[in-house]
C-alpha cells in the first residue's frame, strides 16, 4: 500500500482528486500509519520544492504538517528556505506552528539567513516571534557573524532599505 501511494505521488498524481460528488476517495482514517508517513513526507517535499498545487491537495485531505527534516526543520522552514511564499501562505492559513529545529532555529531564522524577504514579510505579518533566539545566539536578521563582517549578511539583508529599517520594509 505504501509503495503504491509513493509511486502515485512520484508520478505526479493528485492523491486528493475528487469525484463528481466532491468526495476525495481518501480519508485520513482509511490510511495506514505507513501511508500517512509517506504522505507527510511528501508534504514536506512539496514545501521544499514549492509544488503548491500538490501541497494544497494534501492539506485538503488532512495530511499532518508535523513532518520534519533530519535536523528537525519544519514544513514552514522548508518553504521559507527556498522562497516558496505561496506554500508558506497555505501553511500559515492552516495556523502551522513555527517550531524550532534542533538548533533552536525557526522559519523566521531560516528566512533571515537565506534572505527570503517575501517569506519573511509573510511570517512577520502572521505574527512570527521576531525576538526568538537560537542556541547559537542567532536572533534572526542580526547574526553573530555581522559583528565580524560589517559588509556581510546584515548589510545584504538591508540593501535597498532605509537606514535602520528592517529588511522586509
Amino acid at each position: 500500500k505504501q509503495g503504491c501511494v509513493q509511486k502515485l505521488i512520484d508520478a505526479g498524481c493528485d492523491v486528493a482528486a475528487k469525484n463528481s460528488e466532491e468526495q476525495s476517495g481518501w480519508t485520513l482514517s482509511s490510511k495506514s500509519k505507513k501511508v500517512q508517513k509517506v504522505l507527510t513526507q511528501a508534504l514536506l517535499q512539496f514545501c521544499t520544492d514549492g509544488i503548491d498545487d500538490r501541497l494544497r491537495g494534501l492539506l485538503d485531505i488532512g495530511v499532518s504538517t508535523a513532518a520534519t527534516t533530519d535536523e528537525g526543520g519544519t514544513v514552514l522552514a522548508a518553504a521559507c528556505a527556498n522562497g516558496h511564499v505561496t506554500c508558506l501562505g497555505m501553511l500559515l492559513e492552516m495556523n502551522v506552528e513555527d517550531a524550532a529545529d534542533q538548533s533552536g532555529r525557526t522559519a523566521f531564522h531560516v528566512c533571515c539567513a537565506s534572505k527570503q524577504l517575501a517569506c519573511l514579510k509573510a511570517l512577520v505579518e502572521a505574527g512570527a516571534d521576531v525576538a526568538t533566539t537560537a542556541s547559537d545566539n542567532n536572533t534572526g536578521c542580526a547574526t553573530p557573524a555581522d559583528a565580524d563582517h560589517r559588509d556581510g549578511p546584515r548589510q545584504a539583508a538591508h540593501a535597498g532599505s532605509a537606514p535602520g529599517a528592517p529588511p522586509w520594509s
